[in-house]
């Protein structure tokens, strides 16, 4: 009688501790509020106004057989035979990194800001942290690449947090790409979302790390160890950017740290910001500097990209 109270215990135990992976892998790949984009004349008006821009086109771009991304792609009539490629945050859209758009706009360059996979107005997905998400961003290149008729040596990828990471994620796909500037990234997915998890549910969570692994891995169709910006980075010679507020208290500067110590360091620049505790917000509380950090970088490490307005 014992040994079927106690194998019906140990059954019920495994149990809980395969539901409570599978419900945090759930948390993990279809978690969060997902916002549609405002149309871009609004987020034009609101977010750049000082952009003087005024044509765009709707694009959606195949990634994967059931896979469309949805985007906006502003032509520039200056033609510096340059693009840039925004890449937002997690669980936010295309319209995020508009205001940043008129600093590689003053450079010549065409600009396309698209949804990621699973958010905005593309196509639902399990959301990889740039596991997939890196492919996508390779095959976008490729799209702007024909659409504009430039090299990919010619476009650069501008990400925050989230978008910042895949970007940086897809030099393990290609590095043939102008330049990447990475807002706060992350980096690796062990860090940002068991230690995430631990901050936000309790320490106790972590004895469920392997568990929750294992079926992200699974439900996910991706290898969770290998979402690693911090090595994705190694041996590249693509130019790098890398930005973080020293008081960040959602993603450390740490990470960014880190991902420098791994970096090429003829062509990589770290720059941690003092302007603001938020995650992400260093652009926004000093725009002025922050422009001058990117533009400073790229003279510096890709002198040859765009039309320098200086």
């Amino acid at each position: 009688m014992m040994r079927k109270i106690v194998g019906s215990v140990l059954i019920l135990l495994l149990l809980i501790y395969v539901g409570v992976g599978f419900f945090f892998s759930g948390v993990i790949l279809f978690g969060g509020e997902h916002d549609l984009p405002k149309p871009v004349e609004l987020a034009i008006a609101d977010d750049a106004p000082q952009w003087d821009v005024d044509g765009w086109e709707k694009v959606d771009i195949e990634v994967t057989d059931e896979i469309s991304l949805a985007g906006n792609y502003f032509d520039n009539p200056a033609d510096g035979q340059c693009a840039v490629v925004l890449l937002h945050g997690h669980t936010s859209n295309r319209n995020e990194l508009i205001d940043y758009a008129p600093i590689y706009w003053g450079y010549g360059c065409d600009v396309l800001a698209y949804d990621a996979r699973g958010h905005g107005e593309s196509d639902p997905a399990a959301l990889t942290f740039g596991y997939h998400e890196r492919e996508d961003a390779a095959k976008v290149v490729d799209w702007v690449s024909q659409h504009a008729g430039i090299e990919p040596g010619q476009i650069g990828l501008v990400g925050t947090s989230y978008g910042a990471a895949t970007s940086l994620q897809t030099l393990a796909v290609r590095d043939d790409l102008a330049f990447v500037v990475a807002d706060s990234a992350y980096q690796d997915m062990e860090t940002i979302i068991l230690a995430r998890g631990a901050a936000d549910y309790g320490a106790y969570v972590s004895i469920f790390n392997p568990i929750i692994k294992l079926i992200t891995n699974m439900r996910g169709d991706m290898v969770f160890d290998e979402v690693a910006p911090q090595d994705t980075v190694i041996g590249k010679q693509t130019p790098i950017l890398l930005l973080h507020s020293e008081r960040d208290g959602f993603t450390g500067a740490f990470h960014s740290e880190n991902i420098f110590a791994n970096a090429n360091p003829a062509t990589t620049e770290l720059h941690i910001t003092p302007w603001t505790d938020r995650h992400g917000a260093a652009f926004h509380e000093n725009p002025p500097g922050y422009t001058a950090i990117v533009t400073g970088f790229l003279e510096e490490k890709a002198p040859d990209f765009g039309d320098s307005p200086n």
